[in-house]
């Protein structure tokens, strides 16, 4: 592979993860403004224990 193909495809994947990390932010705004305190404070705990239990249903399952 040439490097400057390497280079271009750096740059599509730098410029998607960015998009993705922005998305989620504006995301994130949109569902806290529609929702109470209380409900958000629920999704939000709801969303860190998902993000537990997928660190722990993939335990080593990821590098076979």
């Amino acid at each position: 592979m040439s490097g400057s193909r390497v280079a271009k495809n750096s740059l599509i994947l730098l410029i998607a993860e960015a998009a993705r990390r922005g998305l989620s932010v504006v995301i994130a705004v949109l569902v806290a403004r529609a929702m109470t305190v209380d409900d958000f404070g629920r999704f939000g705990l709801a969303l860190a224990l998902s993000g537990i239990f997928e660190v722990v249903g993939n335990f080593g399952l990821t590098s076979l």
